[in-house]
């Protein structure tokens, strides 16, 4: 049995011996360490080094919200198709939507909470902020609808809203009378305006992934990746542990990766390619990265009118880089640990980490209450023995002490008590 679900998985004790796809967890890992990391720069930067900031936010975010959107896809699928295959579907959507719940309240939680120390308040429509933990719960539902429709209209709707989102973006901002690029002020006063409205939920959303942005991610990894959770379902399905599938040379079992890596490719060549180069500055949140590159700090290098649009977020060639990106690299990573039986670089650690990434991401905006401001050189000081002491205390925390207290303890907890509710 391999163990595929990303949202409520029980950290890996002896309790819980299934096996785990180890690419995930590890990739999920080190996320959750860069969200810490980076999140720290943005709370402790003193402005004197925003656009070294700027360069590692640029060259890693790959591995934030896109990735874990994309990784919630990647699993769901994965066990969509295992239970199918096995005939067990009976009431796989009632438990999606459990966990689904869980999610949603705690994403609710931190959305009121961000209202309180943002200067500008959206008043009820912060409940509908999309934090990354909202978010997930979302395209976790979604996928059940993306697995519903097939391949052709998938590619369908991937292609709608490819062309619907220039069109809609365009259309909205001119209804708020918005020209050009820059910061778009957004408040409750504001909100008022429908066309502010149908700005803030479809594009804006200033925490973590607009409305469009999670829908195009979530319909692309699903492209993407389902060659690969077939593969994964196939092999639930025959019981392998190890070695080749009965029927199934190693070769065909290696092209179901090959695959994902190919696709992974044509992700960033498109995305590079079709309006890639186009430069713009940003519209919304997307515009901090151009704001922070361009920075006159003492680091400064960066010159240009502009972002290749390709690395501008929540823009659609944001979206399909990203996950080109983290196709390749999750094949490498289960092709090193499903292939050739190695190990990845501080494999259990980064591990045990992605089983508690949620919790990592949540409690990790704590560091925004130290309120210190820091040179480069002293953020680099603290950073280093922060992030080794989270690493190790994370896994303390899974190994002796159960991950107790974490969201994901605490969803087992919430799914038992939901489940004594219904009997």
């Amino acid at each position: 049995m391999v163990t595929t679900s990303l949202v409520g998985e029980r950290i890996a004790t002896k309790a819980a011996p299934a096996r785990r796809i180890v690419a995930i967890d590890y990739l999920k890992g080190i996320g959750a360490l860069w969200f810490t990391l980076g999140h720290m720069m943005l709370y402790f930067n003193d402005g004197s080094w925003l656009s070294i900031m700027a360069v590692a936010i640029i060259a890693l975010d790959w591995l934030t919200v896109t990735m874990f959107l994309a990784l919630t896809v990647v699993g769901t699928m994965m066990s969509i198709k295992q239970k199918e295959a096995a005939g067990t579907t009976k009431g796989m959507l009632v438990s999606a939507v459990k966990k689904s719940t869980f999610l949603l309240i705690v994403g609710t939680v931190m959305n009121i909470s961000i209202e309180l120390y943002n200067a500008e308040k959206l008043g009820p429509w912060v409940l509908l902020g999309a934090n990354m933990i909202f978010v997930i719960a979302l395209v976790q539902l979604f996928t059940f609808v993306l697995m519903r429709l097939g391949k052709v209209p998938r590619v369908a709707l991937l292609a709608a809203l490819l062309v619907l989102y220039p069109v809609l973006l365009n259309v909205t901002l001119q209804a708020i009378g918005f020209n050009g690029y820059g910061e778009v002020p957004v408040s409750q006063g504001e909100l008022a305006n429908p066309a502010y409205v149908a700005y803030y939920l479809l594009f804006h959303m200033d925490a973590m992934s607009p409305t469009f942005e999670w829908l195009i991610t979530a319909t692309i990894a699903s492209l993407v990746f389902e060659g690969f959770a077939e593969h994964v379902a196939r092999e639930g399905r025959e019981g392998r542990v190890s070695g080749a599938l009965p029927g199934e040379s190693g070769e065909s079992r290696k092209g179901a990766v090959k695959h994902l890596a190919a696709m992974g490719m044509v992700c960033i060549s498109a995305a590079i390619l079709i309006g890639g180069f186009v430069m713009i500055k940003g519209v919304g949140p997307s515009y901090s990265e151009y704001y922070f590159l361009s920075a006159a700090d003492q680091y400064s290098f960066y010159s240009a009118d502009g972002l290749p649009l390709f690395i501008v977020r929540h823009f659609p060639n944001y979206t399909a880089f990203n996950v080109g990106i983290l196709a390749m690299v999750f094949a490498a990573l289960y092709y090193r640990t499903e292939f050739r039986s190695k190990n990845l670089a501080f494999q259990d650690t980064f591990v045990v980490s992605g089983q508690l990434s949620f919790s990592i991401f949540v409690y990790g905006h704590a560091f925004y209450l130290l309120f210190l401001r820091l040179s480069v050189w002293q953020y680099l000081a603290l950073c280093v023995p922060i992030g080794l002491l989270m690493l190790v205390g994370v896994k303390l925390w899974a190994r002796r002490a159960r991950g107790i207290g974490s969201l994901e303890w605490l969803m087992g907890v919430y799914i038992t008590a939901i489940g004594s509710l219904q009997r």
